[in-house]
């Protein structure tokens, strides 16, 4: 029985400190520390290519409800659609938007199938950037900005 002890208590303080460090970022986050800011950069990873179209996309959302589009093109690569605001104590780092590379891993989430070409995906998200406005936690945060990408890739 000792034998199990050590092995469940190393558990156990491994989920205390991980739920410690959630509820710290849920404590920054409802203290608003990095709203009130504008996106300042949007970046599209060159492996993203206008002959490319996307094919079938899906919300991912993160267990702290932190939320990007994940998309899948003709060619087989996968992208993601991002907006990051990063949370750092004293120091703000710019809200931005960025098209990179990523896995496809839906997990039993909803896939929707669509028919866009990676232009007009990038023409939407430039123009979602430009009518963003100022970060808001829960009221115009990335959730936001992804389900815009997503019904935008619905259409």
């Amino acid at each position: 029985m000792d034998f199990f002890r050590k092995p469940r208590e190393t558990l156990m303080q491994g989920i205390g400190i991980l739920a410690a460090t959630l509820s710290l970022s849920g404590m920054r986050v409802s203290n608003n520390e990095f709203n009130d800011r504008f996106i300042k950069q949007y970046r599209c990873s060159q492996q993203f290519k206008d002959e490319m179209t996307i094919r079938r996309f899906y919300v991912y959302e993160t267990l702290i409800r932190h939320n990007f589009v994940v998309f899948q093109t003709d060619t087989g690569h996968t992208f993601k659609v991002h907006l990051i605001a990063d949370v750092d104590p004293g120091h703000h780092t710019p809200v931005f938007v960025e098209i990179a590379p990523t896995y496809w891993r839906p997990d039993g989430r909803y896939v929707k199938k669509c028919n866009k070409k990676p232009r007009d995906l990038k023409n939407f998200v430039k123009y979602e950037v430009k009518k963003f406005g100022t970060y808001e936690v829960g009221i115009n945060d990335c959730r936001h900005f992804a389900r815009a990408v997503a019904r935008f890739l619905s259409r």
